[in-house]
């Protein structure tokens, strides 16, 4: 599956300024940090520096089962901002490894390169608790 539509194409150079017709910085965003909630485990907060140029209208989240191959995408679209540092919640399966990489996407329909890949572990199945304890039953 393509991560681009034939629409937005990958540019072929990178022009640094960060007027609005200029594409975004190639490096992309700077970092992508994870955290697993405790009362979800797979709400997990993606928390990234964002890209430095113009014209970035939102982040699209690259998602994958194996190292550098993504077969989904989200587009955060409507992150919490503070002190600086990007985060959106997103919802992730639980029954594999997940591999994430983060990439800016401009007004002109440009994606950046990949940023950082992070790997949020799976959950696996609970734990047995093994054969039930016999009861006692209690008389008089």
């Amino acid at each position: 599956m393509a991560l681009c539509s034939p629409r937005h194409r990958q540019p072929r150079g990178f022009l640094p300024g960060g007027s609005p017709r200029d594409p975004i910085d190639r490096e992309g965003p700077r970092r992508i940090r994870s955290r697993v909630g405790h009362a979800d485990p797979r709400d997990v907060a993606i928390r990234w520096n964002p890209s430095p140029s113009e014209g970035v209208v939102s982040y699209v989240l690259s998602i994958g089962t194996s190292s550098g191959s993504y077969t989904s995408q989200v587009t955060l679209s409507n992150p919490i901002v503070s002190d600086g540092v990007w985060s959106q919640t997103v919802q992730l399966e639980d029954s594999a490894d997940q591999y994430l990489a983060l990439r800016a996407l401009d007004d002109q329909g440009q994606y950046s390169t990949y940023s950082n890949e992070i790997v949020v572990e799976g959950v696996g199945p609970p734990e047995s608790l093994g054969t039930p304890g016999t009861p006692t039953l209690v008389t008089d």
